[in-house]
């Protein structure tokens, strides 16, 4: 979760954002204008969409596949009201690859700060408090094996479950409401939980959400752990 960036690293602060009225974004916002892909997506997202080393690599496994398909940096649009007014901005998390040395492969997932210090309240734009999340999580897909079908796998479960979920190696998150009056933090391990990340779909709450971006691809980020606390945050990427 990142500093709220107008395309991905020039929006101004919060503190610095003008407040807008409610049929007015005011001048401050911009929402990133990423090049769109046809909506019969479905061959970019199983091949287009993975590096070509993956594509080409008689080595990979389905854990591979499956990170690589799941990597870039994403946004997702949340709402902080300010004295002044509330203002629109990002929350951003990014989907990296993990050392090579590391064996079955991982990735991590990293949040970063949405630094709104100054802000009253935040909240999405469906009325959910937007906390702030700091942290990473290392992740993995349970089949780590090679095998000859991996790419028909890889197309049959992308198809089945319109995304994958993985298992989370290690790590948790500090969750902290925005709200005025309160500054309480809470820890979550995610140890041994699961993250799954799943195509958005259409007509829902969260396909409104990220109605206004151009991305080649919208998903929804699902966290569990171990004792059922569940984190969802819609994203759209816009960076491989």
């Amino acid at each position: 979760m990142a500093r709220c960036t107008q395309t991905r690293d020039s929006m101004p602060s919060f503190s610095a954002m003008k407040a807008f009225r409610p049929d007015h974004r005011g001048p401050g916002f911009r929402r990133p204008q990423i090049p769109s892909i046809s909506a019969v997506w479905f061959l970019g997202v199983i091949l287009g969409a993975l590096p070509a080393s993956s594509q080409n690599s008689p080595s990979v496994s389905l854990n591979d596949l499956a990170l690589d398909w799941a990597t870039g940096e994403y946004v997702s649009p949340i709402v902080c009201k300010m004295e002044a007014g509330p203002v629109r901005g990002l929350r951003r998390v990014r989907i990296e690859r993990g050392p090579k040395s590391t064996v079955p492969h991982i990735s991590r997932i990293i949040f970063k700060d949405i630094e709104a210090d100054e802000a009253l309240r935040c909240f999405t734009e469906l009325g959910a408090d937007a906390p702030n999340l700091l942290g990473s999580l290392d992740i993995r897909h349970s089949v780590t094996k090679r095998r000859d079908t991996v790419f028909r796998d890889f197309k049959s479960e992308l198809r089945r479950n319109h995304g994958f979920e993985f298992d989370v190696l290690r790590g948790a998150l500090a969750i902290s409401k925005i709200l005025e009056g309160e500054d309480e933090t809470h820890r979550i391990d995610f140890k041994r939980g699961k993250a799954r990340i799943h195509l958005v779909r259409s007509a829902s709450d969260f396909a409104r959400l990220l109605a206004d971006f151009s991305s080649p691809r919208k998903v929804v980020l699902e966290l569990e752990s171990r004792d059922g606390f569940v984190l969802k945050l819609p994203l759209a990427l816009v960076d491989r």
